[in-house]
């Protein structure tokens, strides 16, 4: 599989991936891998119906959302969204490969602190630790808003040590 994006945010489907992801990349497919979105056929529909005609869209529980990342064959660009750096660390677990992932979007909540101003991005223990396992894995992590906007690298913002 051809996966021009792996991308971490919690709002899963809305404009910046959809505008700022999918058609700045040109992806031809957007796989949504989340267990709750998957096992809840209206909310299936409500982010199927924010993804634009052209552009596949495929909404999977995580196990089988690894399970089809592994298998497919299909060369078409494609982005990858998940709600947490739990799930993306799971992902890899269940034998997904990603050579870098981009966290788009980790918004206040309760546990959680911020910890860039400019990025809006505020993470807890757990994603503190999952991160840790996503970069162990030799997995760059990366914040970035959308494509061409400006990354900052987490490893030295969340002390995480090189694989």
């Amino acid at each position: 599989m051809n996966i021009c994006m792996a991308r971490i945010d919690d709002r899963l489907i809305h404009g910046q991936v959809v505008l700022g992801c999918c058609e700045a990349l040109h992806a031809a497919r957007l796989v949504l891998l989340n267990d709750a979105v998957a096992e809840d056929r209206l909310q299936t529909r409500i982010y199927k119906s924010a993804v634009p005609p052209g552009i596949e869209c495929e909404i999977l529980g995580l196990e089988s959302g690894a399970a089809y990342l592994r298998s497919c064959d299909d060369a078409r660009p494609t982005v990858v969204v998940v709600g947490s750096p739990l799930d993306m660390a799971t992902l890899l677990r269940l034998g997904t490969g990603f050579d870098e992932v981009f966290v788009g979007g980790l918004h206040r909540s309760e546990g959680r602190t911020q910890e860039l101003d400019s990025t809006g991005v505020f993470v807890g223990k757990e994603d503190r630790q999952a991160l840790a396992s996503i970069r162990r894995a030799g997995v760059q992590v990366r914040v970035q808003s959308v494509p061409g906007a400006p990354a900052v690298d987490l490893d030295s913002l969340l002390q995480i040590e090189e694989p």
